[in-house]
């Protein structure tokens, strides 16, 4: 059978205009379009001949039946095979890889059994990666890549698949999936059968479950009124259905045998027939492909200006916008897929118009995880949830995906420690949570506090219920310089001044804590060095406490038992601690690694002596982004309030959890309603974000579809410290000309820059994010910090690919 045929018909073209390093970028200089079917003998091959201007049969055996020669008899073109396909030629192949035609029809794989590919590649004792199925098929779209043809309407390709829009490729996998990288709009081959109404349907939604966009569906009726019932329940849209007579009984199979079949079929007279009472209808289709395909460009082409008229974009100095808009057509797994024009300014019809798959090396604001097989996984679960639940109120009523997730994170984040999730919808909103959750446990703990704070159980006197009291005491955080919990107000209130929350972006902010400047390690020409501090210096004037040591082998080092530093940074803390209240105080922070404040390493051993100085604590940390479950288990230590968000569902969909003691969860008991946690919003708990997380914890820990999982899990048993990016080439990195100072951990690797404009406000990283975009890599800097994130399941590959860009971006910048 031919599982991959692809026939163009073009004006120009330029073989090997492309490097193999950039194959992976989608050409839009012509239209082309991908030919799928509801099943097997619905007549994809028929459509695919018709849009030729011929005529074809359903696709059987190769090479006794080439779907290809029938293609290439329509249209009075030549025929090849690719590389795969010409092993079962007698010859071997021997075809030139493009003919002089301006028509040619190709089959890229073959197998001869007519069965599926995956058991055909099985039977035949040989592998073919998915990922080769789409370097030839694109490797075909780049060299017959002409001058704007789509203006002139005189250049088409068609890929067509093999079987249902479900049926397994080489791998396994539906190839829906495998084709889902290349965004080719869909020409969907519907049943014109008995019965077929239900499989069109469930093709359809089949492909735009999987992303697809599906602007065609042809139907060859043998039962009248199928095209018409299918028009009805796809609804006015987006998507067309075009009607097509019954199609001819299948011709008596060649007589051809060996390379006699790269020669075009004899069309019978039964086909020649059908293709003349539908030549306008595929007249009217090609004319209709064409416009789409001019339409969608159009769009992407004008949509950065569109959207600099219509958005107002989050951290984005619109006055004075130095990066360009990137226009983003869709994911894949790890990778942006963005539009690019060679010249902006030109014509739509520029031959550099193109999809740029850029690797998202900021994880959209560090909240991608997914692979692009763990992606699919997750969006059915999503799917599914969706279209079971819809949104389900959470007060009083439980549905399973938010029970299920509430076990899981207490069975795996919460173990031995935590009694309760509370749901919520991004991590800002969990911070609110916790803040709540931590004030009345604390107060819980000191019932004199809180009479005076007005904090008392059960029912207040009538009037006094909303009062305003002014309660005798005013309790804040303990808190790190350079922190940052997220936008909502409470959040910005508990963190030290910064940026984000100076007087130009809250007014009113006072900053309601004491707030530590902690000691942070990086590498510094390939030693882990340490910065103490100011805080930490305190403790120099006690007695018979040595200061830390100043450098460090390995990250192991860092993060092993250092009971002489935590005793020290424990005295440092306790000397600031000494001038409030009680000596107490509420600790919210992101354990180990600094975000927003520039990707700050720090001292784990003051981390943990931060969390013993302090009767009740909090710490806030993210699903294996450290190289670890969380954070809190990385530091050895108990929580006894947590926060999740980011990567709890893999980018997918918003969700936040906060975990909580049964200690916390008891102060909010009593005899009135206005003694329990009045908080939530519209969509806590939704079943798509509950469902999400599930799917991508099982994700995250499948070595069959992470790649990373067994080293994650191995580490997470020591509680080490892992970096995917490697300690070796963070070592490497910091000894670079212009490079301060390198940081990493987990799935992060920052490079801060030596430059006088340091700070977030700096534009010094702008040079080398360009660079980087060069090479294909879509990253965000953090004002002289130039930081790529990773996904728990990148493969090692990637990760080489990315530091590689990295260093030449590094070195160009300098040079």
């Amino acid at each position: 059978m031919s599982f991959f045929r692809i026939a163009i018909w073009r004006a120009s073209r330029r073989p090997g205009s492309r490097s193999l390093a950039t194959d992976a970028h989608i050409p839009l200089s012509y239209a082309a379009i991908c030919v799928w079917g509801a099943n097997t003998g619905v007549g994809k091959t028929l459509v695919s001949a018709g849009l030729a201007a011929a005529v074809a049969r359903a696709e059987t055996g190769f090479p006794a039946d080439s779907d290809a020669r029938t293609v290439a008899s329509t249209c009075g073109g030549d025929l090849a095979v690719g590389p795969h396909a010409a092993r079962l030629l007698p010859s071997g192949g021997g075809n030139p890889a493009y003919s002089s035609s301006s028509r040619l029809a190709k089959t890229l794989f073959a197998w001869r059994p007519a069965v599926s590919p995956h058991l055909a590649a099985a039977g035949a004792g040989e592998g073919v990666a998915d990922a080769a199925v789409l370097r030839a098929t694109l490797a075909e779209l780049h060299a017959y890549e002409g001058r704007g043809p789509y203006l002139r309407g005189d250049c088409l390709a068609l890929v067509e698949t093999a079987g249902g829009v479900g049926s397994p490729g080489p791998e396994g996998l539906p190839q829906a999936d495998t084709l889902r990288a290349l965004r080719l709009p869909g020409l969907l081959v519907g049943d014109g059968r008995l019965g077929g109404i239900s499989a069109t349907l469930a093709a359809y939604e089949f492909l735009r479950a999987r992303g697809h966009e599906v602007p065609f569906i042809v139907l060859a009726e043998q039962e009248p009124g199928t095209s018409a019932a299918v028009a009805s329940l796809v609804g006015r849209g987006a998507t067309q259905v075009l009607s097509l007579p019954p199609p001819p009984a299948a011709p008596t199979a060649p007589s051809a045998a060996g390379d006699a079949l790269l020669v075009p079929a004899t069309i019978d007279a039964a086909l020649a027939d059908w293709l003349q009472r539908t030549g306008s209808a595929f007249d009217q289709l090609r004319g209709e492909v064409l416009a789409q395909h001019r339409q969608r460009v159009e769009d992407l082409a004008t949509s950065a200006q569109r959207a600099q008229r219509a958005l107002w974009w989050p951290f984005y100095q619109h006055a004075a916008a130095r990066q360009p808009v990137t226009v983003v057509e869709a994911r894949h797994g790890e990778r942006l897929l963005a539009f690019r024009a060679e010249a902006p300014d030109a014509e739509l019809g520029d031959e550099g118009a193109e999809l740029q798959p850029l690797y998202d090396a900021c994880a959209s604001w560090w909240t991608q995880g997914l692979n692009a097989r763990a992606q699919g996984a997750v969006l059915r679960a999503v799917t599914a949830a969706a279209a079971r639940y819809g949104h389900v109120i959470l007060s009083g009523t439980v549905h399973t995906p938010a029970l299920q997730l509430a076990e899981a994170l207490l069975r795996l984040p919460g173990h031995d420690w935590a009694a309760r999730v509370f749901y919520s919808d991004n991590g800002s909103t969990a911070v609110e949570v916790a803040l709540k959750m931590a004030f009345r446990t604390y107060l819980s703990r000191k019932p004199d506090l809180a009479a005076r704070a007005g904090v008392v159980k059960g029912d207040a006197p009538a009037g006094e219920a909303h009062s305003n009291l002014s309660p005798s005491i005013e309790l804040g955080v303990i808190g790190l310089t350079e922190a940052y919990h997220g936008d909502t107000l409470g959040a910005m209130e508990c963190v030290a001044p910064s940026p984000y929350n100076g007087p130009k972006q809250t007014v009113w902010y006072r900053g309601r804590g004491v707030f530590l400047d902690p000691p942070t390690v990086a590498l510094e020409k390939g030693v882990w060095t340490l910065s103490p501090g100011k805080d930490a210096r305190a403790a120099e004037s006690k007695e018979g406490l040595p200061s830390p040591a100043g450098a460090f082998g390995s990250l192991a080092e860092l993060f092993g038992p250092r009971e002489v530093e935590q005793a020290y940074y424990r005295a440092a803390i306790e000397t600031r601690l000494d001038a409030l209240l009680d000596g107490a105080g509420l600790v919210p922070g992101r354990p180990v690694l600094q975000g927003s404040g520039g990707m700050r390493l720090i001292d784990p051993a003051y981390q943990r002596a931060l969390v013993a100085a302090c009767q009740a604590r909090g710490v806030f940390t993210g699903f294996w982004r450290l190289g670890s479950p969380t954070a809190a288990h990385l530091l050895k230590i108990s929580p006894d309030i947590a926060c999740y968000a980011k990567l709890l569902t893999g980018g997918l969909v918003p969700l936040a959890v906060t975990l909580a003691t049964a200690e916390v969860f008891d102060a909010f008991k009593g005899p009135s309603k206005l003694d329990a946690l009045l908080h939530g919003h519209s969509y806590t708990g939704h079943p798509t974000g509950c469902a999400a997380a599930l799917a991508a914890l099982r994700c995250y820990t499948d070595a069959t579809i992470n790649p990373n999982a067994r080293a994650l899990q191995a580490a997470a048993a020591e509680a080490a410290p892992l970096s995917l990016w490697g300690e070796n080439t963070m070592r490497e990195l910091s000894h670079l000309p212009g490079v301060k100072r390198v940081s990493g951990l987990g799935t992060v690797v920052a490079v801060e820059l030596e430059v006088p404009d340091a700070g977030y406000a700096s534009n010094a990283a702008e040079g080398v994010l360009a660079r980087l975009r060069a090479r294909d890599v879509f990253a965000r800097p953090l004002g002289n910090t130039v930081y790529l994130m990773c996904t728990p399941m990148t493969d090692e590959a990637t990760i080489q690919d990315l530091i590689n860009a990295l260093r030449e971006a590094l070195l160009a910048e300098t040079a």
